[in-house]
């Protein structure tokens, strides 16, 4: 059995990089590539904010791979991702192809993108249909 945490809580005061580091350290197995900040969803207007994060660059494959790298250099590798959410923003949508990616680049296997609990299991079939290649 392997354990595993999501980096977001940390991240969000250290950085992704210290957060793996420190998980690592720590005792956890593997990471869970947190990835909300590749959008920064304002949740009071329901829309994007301007913003700065790596992933949200053009060089967002580089940063995946890098904090791959500082996972394997600590003795822990990324298992699974949360894609940014909530899907139901269609500006939002465009990024989960990219978090997909990314995840593939960190070395996780599960790319976790949450429904749109509003929508009929039907209708989010049709936007999980959007991603394939």
């Amino acid at each position: 059995m392997k354990i595993s945490t999501e980096i977001r809580s940390a991240a969000h005061l250290i950085g992704e990089e210290k957060a793996i580091e420190y998980y690592a350290k720590v005792g956890f197995d593997a990471w869970d590539f947190s990835m909300f900040s590749m959008c920064d969803y304002d949740w009071g207007t329901g829309n994007l904010r301007e913003n700065n994060h790596p992933l949200a660059g053009k060089d967002y494959l580089a940063f995946s791979r890098k904090l791959k790298q500082i996972g394997l250099d600590n003795g822990i590798h990324c298992n699974q991702s949360h894609a940014p959410f909530p899907i139901y923003c269609d500006a939002i949508r465009p990024y989960l192809k990219r978090a997909i990616e990314c995840t593939a680049e960190a070395g996780g296997k599960i790319c976790i993108i949450h429904p749109d609990n509003f929508k009929s299991a039907e209708e989010n079939a049709e936007i999980y249909l959007e991603l394939l290649p």
